[in-house]
């Protein structure tokens, strides 16, 4: 349906951007105009069909880790389409066409929770990381006598878990990089979550609302850590705060400490909300990567929705940066989605090459991709 105009949210759009919300999200209840629906650090986009609105997404500008490097990362949310114009393509004109007009926006990455991967993985989107989800029953959390003593931070002091959040995004890919506004909506805003820290300066903290009920579960809506101490320090704070609950549910990335040195009988574990992610410009993203070791490999990369993406790059890296430029003979021929996954490092290229994603065409230039291409394990903590 290529007749379909996707575009920036204008104020001429509000009423239809509004609709949509209503009708895909709330119900078909209207949205009220003194509602904010489009936050500050938030960009919307809409699809116009003969004059209507029928599609509409927010994008949160956001910024992804990737070792030493920060990438301006587009969180894609709030994806509609008016149901009366459902399975007719509008949605896919809307996810591909919006590629290359943020790539020109300048972020480097997308990022989305999708309703279903296979859909987003049409147009370049993949599964990197994965977050596990530990639902444990109160009476099987470890508990260690050298823990440190935890307390409550009130609201007003958040910024003291931000240098050991940062610490703890250091070694992971794809964490978004919250900015003040970002924080606030995390941390509950007007309603705010109760903050327990252990630690001065802070080495671990846990997020949650503290449910009153007795012997329900308890959801702990983030989880965060800068060192060992800090880790089994909260889990002996979750024992106590389970002592009159069934479970204590939280959730850790695909290296978590607890499946690795605390799983127990009756402990569930399972992969929760997997996020997929998208290069939107190859040689922006490429070029963030510095590694101590040199090299060179060239590759050609499928991507239909980015014509400035498709085509071939050659790579010269080493630990006075990466050149990223046009050209050359390809050692190998890869999809944006594979791509995605082997810059972020999970699944690592070695991991993709194994399954025959990269067409390789030249094995000598495949061994500098895997020098490059360093595994790593991905992580959101934001949903959205």
């Amino acid at each position: 349906m290529s007749n379909v105009v996707i575009r920036e949210l204008e104020p001429r759009d509000d009423l239809g951007f509004r609709h949509i919300r209503a009708m895909v999200y709330r119900n078909g209840d209207p949205v009220k105009p003194e509602d904010t629906i489009l936050p500050k650090d938030c960009i919307g986009f809409v699809g116009e069909l003969n004059g209507e609105i029928v599609s509409a997404a927010t994008v949160i500008d956001m910024t992804a880790s990737k070792g030493v490097a920060a990438l301006r990362c587009a969180g894609i949310a709030a994806v509609g389409v008016l149901p009366e114009r459902r399975r007719a393509g509008v949605g896919g004109e809307l996810i591909s066409k919006m590629t290359p007009l943020l790539r020109e926006q300048g972020f480097s990455m997308a990022s989305l929770y999708p309703f279903r991967a296979v859909f987003y993985g049409k147009y370049g989107y993949a599964h990197c990381g994965k977050r596990y989800q530990i639902s444990c029953p109160a009476e099987r959390l470890p508990r260690f006598d050298t823990a440190l003593e935890p307390r409550q931070l009130p609201p007003s002091e958040w910024r003291e878990i931000v240098p050991c959040y940062e610490q703890f995004a250091s070694r992971y890919a794809g964490m978004n990089l919250r900015t003040e506004v970002q924080w606030t909506r995390a941390l509950g805003r007007d309603n705010p979550f109760q903050i327990y820290v252990v630690g001065d300066p802070v080495e671990a903290y846990a997020v949650l609302r503290l449910d009153s009920e007795f012997w329900t579960g308890q959801t702990v809506k983030e989880f965060v850590w800068s060192d060992g101490r800090g880790y089994r320090s909260i889990l002996t704070l979750l024992r106590s705060l389970g002592i009159n609950k069934t479970k204590m549910t939280w959730n850790e990335p695909g290296d978590s400490p607890f499946y690795s040195f605390y799983m127990d009988q009756g402990v569930d574990v399972s992969v929760d909300r997997s996020i997929m992610y998208r290069i939107l410009d190859v040689p922006a993203a490429l070029s963030a990567v510095v590694r101590e070791e040199s090299g060179e490999f060239c590759f050609r990369v499928n991507d239909r929705d980015e014509p400035e993406n498709d085509g071939v790059w050659q790579v010269c890296f080493g630990p006075d940066g990466t050149r990223v430029e046009r050209g050359g003979d390809p050692d190998f021929e890869i999809g944006i989605g594979a791509l995605t996954q082997a810059f972020l490092g999970e699944p690592s290229f070695e991991r993709v090459l194994s399954l025959g994603f990269p067409k390789v065409l030249l094995a000598s230039g495949v061994e500098a991709a895997l020098r490059f291409f360093a595994p790593a394990h991905v992580h959101c903590m934001d949903f959205f």
